[in-house]
């Protein structure tokens, strides 16, 4: 590889080194503290280096000399081809290339002869009869030896004689020559001087051209950088857009779990309630069967309220035979159902936000928890099973109540379930999804019906229930009312 230095300290070579071949000069000619450089040097223009980078391949120096019109600019990135025109540069880089080509300093001297026209030829003449004058001054001398040495054989006085006089005219007749070339330099140096003036003048308007192209170069870059503005504006609006989506949903999950606490605390609630319960069912044992018959006649208006919501969930194909069973069974279905869609809600918010994982995981501890608890308060129950015998009796006073107010709960219920189908339309698609989370809920209700058919009688809590349910109907909190279901 070869070495590359510049003028200047801390270069790896010297300026003065004959080893180098190529001395890049930017100028129109060489400065004369440059003069008493190496001549085994070339001088070159810079463009040079970047036509044999873009070529691949070291070019002739010829057109690339001080003070000369360098070359068009051949881009390596241009297809000639499909751009259906291919500069004449570019056909005789490709003959140097393949071997073909003449010397490019020929051709340079060529081109510049062309140029220069008559003014070149005459420059030419001139040079021929100058070298003319040297040669006969060159030759003088010699006639002269050759003379002297054929008279010093005939008289050696009239020779030297002769011979001052032959030295005195060739000595005027040198200074004459020396006067003529003299002159004759300074008419080549003046014309020397106007070329190298046309060059400058040709290279200024060269630089002109090139600072047009590089200012229309720039004007298309600064549009380009406009249109690059406009299309990072537009991609941070739909970003910001994008971020006030998740602060809404951040806003949902935040709503969503504070629905849950406040189902939870209502089911400790009713836990409390469930006790009490208990402690009254084991005195309603003996009037068990009549409840029952009761119970049917309220079984079949709330299985009529809620016929839409089993089609709907399907998840139980059966109905219950005693009325208290049926309601229960309803109520854990409205219970399942807001959960089932609280928790599709937060399902789908954690897929949008990673953030929420932490939240799902207190909710699903909270759930295990209630899960337990619901456990805990059926083996319980079956204890005190017996107690609910002494209940009955207030069941049939409250039968007729419980009618009236089972009316007025499918008359609620109705309105409900108007509401509840756009919404069930909305989650049916995402119940799917949310089944395979909710499978262990399912399966611990599931053991919890279960043992519930075994209790002989709950009359007395179901009109507790719909007492409840009539007081949130009155009070507009109907859509709370699947969440203080009892679990």
């Amino acid at each position: 590889g070869g070495r590359v230095g510049w003028d200047g300290p801390d270069s790896p070579v010297s300026m003065s080194d004959p080893s180098i071949t190529h001395h890049i000069i930017d100028r129109p000619a060489l400065p004369a503290s440059h003069k008493a450089l190496p001549k085994s040097r070339e001088f070159v223009q810079p463009q040079w280096v970047l036509d044999c980078a873009n070529q691949n391949f070291l070019l002739p120096v010829g057109r690339y000399g001080l003070g000369k019109s360098l070359p068009p600019h051949l881009s390596p990135w241009v297809d000639h081809g499909e751009e259906g025109y291919k500069p004449a540069y570019a056909e005789e880089i490709e003959r140097i290339k393949n071997g073909e080509a003449i010397a490019p300093d020929a051709v340079e001297v060529e081109e510049e002869e062309e140029e220069k026209g008559g003014s070149s030829d005459g420059s030419d003449g001139e040079e021929e009869d100058e070298e003319s004058v040297k040669e006969d001054i060159e030759a003088t001398p010699q006639t002269e030896d050759k003379n002297d040495d054929d008279e010093d054989d005939e008289d050696e006085d009239e020779e030297d004689d002769d011979t001052r006089k032959r030295k005195r005219a060739a000595d005027e007749e040198e200074e004459e020559l020396d006067l003529l070339a003299e002159t004759r330099r300074d008419e080549l140096q003046d014309r020397v001087d106007a070329l190298t003036r046309q060059l400058a003048a040709e290279k200024a308007r060269y630089d002109v051209d090139v600072q047009r192209v590089q200012d229309e170069h720039m004007a298309e870059i600064e549009e380009l950088a406009t249109q690059l503005d406009q299309v990072e504006a537009e991609h941070r609006g739909q970003r910001e857009k994008l971020e006030e989506e998740y602060a809404g949903k951040d806003a949902v999950i935040s709503a969503v779990a504070s629905k849950l606490t406040q189902a939870n605390k209502k089911v400790e609630d009713l836990s409390e309630e469930v006790r009490a319960v208990t402690d009254r069912l084991r005195m309603a044992e003996a009037e068990a069967k009549a409840a029952r018959e009761a119970a049917s006649e309220l079984e079949g208006v709330v299985a009529r309220m809620r016929e839409e919501h089993i089609r709907a969930l399907g998840e139980e194909s059966k109905r219950r035979e005693e009325a208290c069973e049926e309601v229960k069974k309803d109520m854990i279905r409205e219970a399942e159902e807001q959960f089932a869609q609280a928790n599709v809600q937060y399902m789908k918010l954690k897929k949008d936000l990673d953030a929420a994982r932490d939240g799902r995981g207190k909710l699903e501890k909270e759930l295990a928890e209630e899960k337990a608890r619901a456990k805990a308060e059926e083996r319980k129950r079956k204890a005190i099973e017996v107690q609910m015998a002494a209940e009955v009796a207030q069941l049939k006073a409250a039968h007729a109540a419980a009618e009236a107010n089972a009316a007025r709960v499918a008359q609620q219920s109705d309105l409900d379930r108007s509401s509840l189908h756009a919404e069930r339309l909305e989650m049916r698609a995402e119940l799917e999804q949310s089944k395979a989370a909710c499978s262990t809920a399912h399966q611990t209700l599931a053991a919890l019906v279960a043992e519930k058919e075994k209790l002989a009688s709950e009359n007395k809590e179901l009109n507790s229930v719909c007492e409840e349910l009539m007081q949130m109907v009155e009070k507009g909190e109907m859509s709370a009312a699947p969440e203080q279901g009892i679990i």
